[in-house]
């Protein structure tokens, strides 16, 4: 989906961001070939 709009905006996408855990299963790059940038969290505890 982000793709989708990035390319009608002619926007770049440059990386898509998400937790480590999440970043580990989705590898280097996401469905639509942009590469994962995982996130560290340094308050687990909090609400995002």
């Amino acid at each position: 989906m982000i793709s989708e709009v990035s390319s009608i905006l002619g926007v770049p996408v440059v990386a898509t961001t998400a937790e480590e855990k999440v970043a580990q299963q989705l590898g280097d790059f996401d469905c639509m070939g942009n590469p994962v940038r995982p996130l560290k969290r340094y308050m687990p505890a909090t609400f995002w």
